[in-house]
């Protein structure tokens, strides 16, 4: 009996290729018919075996050239197995690789057809949905040029544009979303999110965040054999261990090869850095570590760009009830802000107006990353702000957040705001814009280890001496 829960089954599956020093061995190889052989066989895959169920998010993990994107192709059925067997139940949609379904001559339009009909969708689906494919994609005119001239961004969001609209029953992405800006990543983040709750995912991605934020199971490969399957906790801790075993190996022995001269240090200058009395001398006591510098952030900045209200992204909703008019920074003076500090006090200022009586109104916002994480964010409601009130059809509402900005990862960020009405456990959006500030955030001079650096007090490095 079929279990319909199961939307892919691999069994066994083993991809192996003829791998020929020149053309003329290839020649050979098939003047001979067999009978000699002058190629050397590359096994990409052995024996792998597994399932995934619907609504499963499975991420593929491994090191360039483990088999990774083998496996994609032959799921997606674009490579023939050497031996096993893949099982897929529903419609399958993929990216693969940037431009693969579309026709560079043709135009962006012509390619929305072309790429659809590989989906299964017939013209006049295609027709009924174009609407949607065009206002995902939003490459504006360039939709009727030709794809050659497309930057990879453009591309990217043209064919992610056509799959959200072939109700696939398993998407595959394969690294796609590595050459898009934050708004778009956004957009699709949304999608994929969205798709979780019906439809199987397979994400194969060399990003640990990406992973984690996405899938739920993970299947590590190495040299095309499988190492590890399980929950996506449970399993990139091994991989990321294996990988800093393996680069700590290829240091190790290319310093032992090139064997470099012992290193010469000046114990005048490490004194007269550090014996200071609030810093002694090395003989054995505290020593100073110039990361202590990175405490006054004053003297370090670290600039975020900041952009101007976009109106939001075509996903935001509203019910007609009330409209956000401007989302901007400004600092104290209520100046408004181009760029924003790491460290330094800002405010963001929310102006909504509303067209319909409007009670108990609450504003909020927060910010998230590139992969729709939510990093921060705050709302009037249970901060002294919050208000039993009725505002009438034609007033303005305005909301001011003062807050210390944080050091963040060097990246893109945007910023989503909100009106809504009711209190935190019942209440109704009525006004939900995705993407209205695009951050940017340039690299600094502060180190950042993760999504956000916190305030550091004091870093002090000391030496001990036993016995």
């Amino acid at each position: 009996m079929v279990d319909e829960q199961i939307v892919l089954e691999v069994n066994g599956l083993s991809k192996c290729f003829r791998i020929y020093d020149s053309p003329r061995d290839r020649l050979k190889q098939s003047l001979w018919c067999g009978r000699r052989c002058y190629y050397r066989e590359f096994w990409a895959l052995r024996e792998l075996s597994f399932v995934t169920q619907r609504g499963e998010a499975l991420a593929i993990i491994g090191r360039n050239g483990s088999g990774k994107s083998t496996l994609l192709q032959l799921i997606c059925g674009t490579l023939t197995a050497t031996a096993g067997s893949v099982i897929t139940r529903g419609r399958v949609a993929a990216l693969l690789e940037l431009g693969s379904g579309f026709n560079p001559e043709f135009s962006g339009r012509e390619n929305v057809f072309l790429n659809a009909s590989l989906l299964g969708l017939s013209t006049q689906q295609t027709l009924e949905r174009l609407d949607d494919i065009l206002a995902f994609a939003d490459i504006g005119e360039f939709i009727d040029q030709p794809v050659k001239t497309y930057s990879s961004g453009m591309q990217l969001r043209l064919a992610f544009a056509v799959v959200t609209q072939a109700d696939a029953d398993l998407l595959v992405i394969d690294e796609a979303l590595a050459v898009g800006d934050a708004v778009f990543t956004q957009r699709c983040m949304r999608f994929i999110h969205h798709c979780r709750e019906t439809r199987t995912l397979l994400l194969v991605s060399h990003d640990a965040a990406s992973v984690a934020a996405l899938t739920d199971r993970a299947l590590w490969l190495h040299e095309g054999s499988l190492q590890q399957i399980g929950s996506t906790p449970e399993v990139m801790p091994y991989y990321v261990n294996f990988c800093q075993r393996l680069t700590g190996a290829q240091q190790t022995q290319a310093k032992e090869e090139t064997d470099p001269p012992e290193l010469s240090i000046d114990r005048s200058m490490l004194t007269a850095t550090s014996s200071s009395p609030e810093h002694p001398a090395l003989g054995g006591g505290l020593v100073h570590d110039a990361r202590q510098e990175l405490v006054n952030y004053e003297l370090l900045p670290m600039d975020f760009c900041c952009g101007s209200f976009t109106g939001g992204s075509p996903s935001s909703h509203t019910d007609g009830c009330c409209e956000v008019l401007e989302v901007g920074f400004e600092d104290r003076r209520g100046e408004p802000l181009a760029f924003l500090r790491g460290g330094s006090v800002c405010r963001l200022r929310i102006q909504g107006r509303v067209l319909q009586t409007l009670r108990s109104p609450i504003i909020g916002f927060a910010v998230l990353d590139r992969l729709g994480q939510v990093l921060f964010g705050e709302n009037t409601f249970g901060n002294g702000v919050h208000a039993e009130m009725a505002v009438p059809s034609g007033e303005c509402l305005e909301a001011v957040f003062e807050l210390e900005w944080p050091w963040l990862a060097a990246g893109e960020y945007v910023v989503t705001v909100a009106i809504a009405s009711g209190g935190r456990v019942e209440h109704v959006n009525h006004c939900w814009l995705n993407d209205c500030v695009l951050i940017t955030s340039t690299p600094g001079t502060r180190l950042v280890s993760g999504l956000f650096a916190p305030p550091m007090l004091r870093i002090d490095l000391e030496q001990k001496h036993h016995g």
